[in-house]
């Protein structure tokens, strides 16, 4: 048997929150904790904009063009903004975790101020 994901319009309403941010704004509240932040010019294909890649921008990955990837998908079908956080896989599990709660927190502090 196949099995998949499902996703629902109505479970994704937290997903659309009409308060856009800047993926920059994410990355300076990491700076602040002394978190390094990826300066390749390129990354996996995309154009990196100091830690940011702007897509349909940056886009250099054939797999964003052809819809295959969750993040486009996301965009193409249900929120105007989305965010895929992603760490070293180097990093120490404490590291990355912290990370990923400044970029949360950033985002949903974000929302909390504007409404």
């Amino acid at each position: 048997m196949k099995q998949g994901l499902k996703i629902s319009k109505e479970s994704l309403d937290l997903v659309n929150i009409e308060v856009p941010i800047d993926g920059n704004k994410i990355l300076e509240n990491i700076a602040k904790e002394k978190i390094e932040i990826c300066n390749w010019d390129i990354i996996f294909g995309d154009k990196n904009n100091n830690g940011v890649i702007w897509y349909p921008e940056g886009n250099g990955t054939p797999a964003y063009a052809i819809d295959s990837v969750f993040d486009s998908h996301m965009a193409k079908y249900y929120t105007e903004q989305a965010f895929t956080i992603e760490t070293a896989r180097h990093w120490d599990i404490k590291k990355r975790v912290k990370a990923h709660l400044i970029s949360l927190m950033t985002v949903l502090d974000n929302y909390k101020d504007k409404n």
